[in-house]
């Protein structure tokens, strides 16, 4: 079954004995269960992705500077262009920051994003009521560090600089817009085939401070209902008729029958099969430690190579 948000709506509602109450349609349904369901959809399904790492949650991407500064040349800003320090506003489906501000057309707009088409960031700007448009270059690539610095647009238009945390951190990336949960953070995009390498960092509001140059984040993101794994969504769907429970029937002990029966029997069993599929190598504190995760040592490419008979002087 293709599950959609009247599916797993209407699954809710069956749960409490609503048979007769199903809706046809999420955004327009008028009725008490329609109006309730709008009211407890996003935030259920917000706290279960935050209560456990979820298989079918996770995404992976470079993060880029949650705070720039924008430099224009000298003709740029004597024609109206804007300016100073911007924020990033939200985050587009790969994760990369959009910074934008004012009204499109008018002085003092801007909006900075990647162009997925052109491979490159664009920059468009308001300047004598006018939308001009220059690229970023160079292009995106796996050479292109953090999407930030950036470099001089096309004509020297704008100048991008990273703008740093006050103290005690080098640097302030931004959390993508759909991130519930940070799980993994890393410096580089290479597969660490025996230890993963430990990135001092902190989640602030809606930004990660570290002293890394280069962020890369895996995360927990709120799944659409056709990325659900059939045992996220029937936690989820009796977490929402929990919450449904007492503004449709009134029963408070359905509530907590509900809720028993999500804590007892289906959240561990989710939780269970979720957890094996994956294969993780834990976070090692120390190098000596790190020297201890091998493959057996009789083993020619182990790491340490613990079959050689020898290793020469140490002097």
């Amino acid at each position: 079954m293709a599950l959609s948000k009247v599916v797993l709506t209407n699954l809710a509602l069956s749960k409490i004995g609503s048979d007769r109450l199903q809706i046809t349609n999420f955004d327009t349904d008028t009725t008490v269960a329609g109006n309730q369901a709008r009211l407890h959809y996003d935030q259920t399904l917000e706290e279960l992705a935050r209560m456990h790492s979820w298989n079918c949650c996770k995404k992976r991407t470079e993060v880029g500077a949650f705070k720039i500064e924008l430099t224009p040349n000298a003709s740029t800003l004597a024609a109206g262009g804007f300016s100073g320090i911007l924020t990033a506003t939200s985050t587009d489906s790969n994760g990369r920051p959009v910074y934008t501000t004012g009204t499109s057309g008018q002085n003092g707009y801007i909006n900075l994003a990647f162009n997925d088409t052109a491979g490159k960031w664009s920059i468009t700007y308001g300047a004598s009521n006018t939308n001009n448009v220059a690229n970023a270059s160079p292009p995106d690539g796996p050479t292109y560090t953090g999407y930030n610095p950036f470099t001089l647009y096309s004509g020297g238009v704008y100048t991008v600089a990273i703008v740093k945390p006050e103290f005690e951190y080098d640097y302030s990336y931004r959390i993508p817009t759909d991130a519930e949960r940070s799980f993994y953070v890393t410096d580089s995009s290479a597969v660490y085939n025996y230890i993963k390498p430990r990135v001092d960092w902190v989640r602030e509001g809606n930004s990660i401070l570290t002293n890394e140059p280069r962020l890369f984040l895996c995360y927990d993101a709120i799944p659409l209902p056709e990325d659900m794994d059939s045992l996220f969504a029937k936690t989820f769907y009796t977490m929402l008729a929990m919450k449904l429970a007492v503004p449709i029937t009134g029963d408070r002990e359905l509530e907590i029958s509900l809720l028993e029966e999500i804590n007892s029997v289906i959240l561990p069993e989710a939780r269970r099969v979720n957890g094996f599929e994956r294969l993780e190598a834990p976070t090692l504190d120390s190098e000596w430690l790190e020297a201890t995760v091998i493959s057996p040592s009789s083993l020619s490419n182990s790491w340490p190579p613990f079959s050689q008979t020898s290793y020469g002087s140490f002097e």
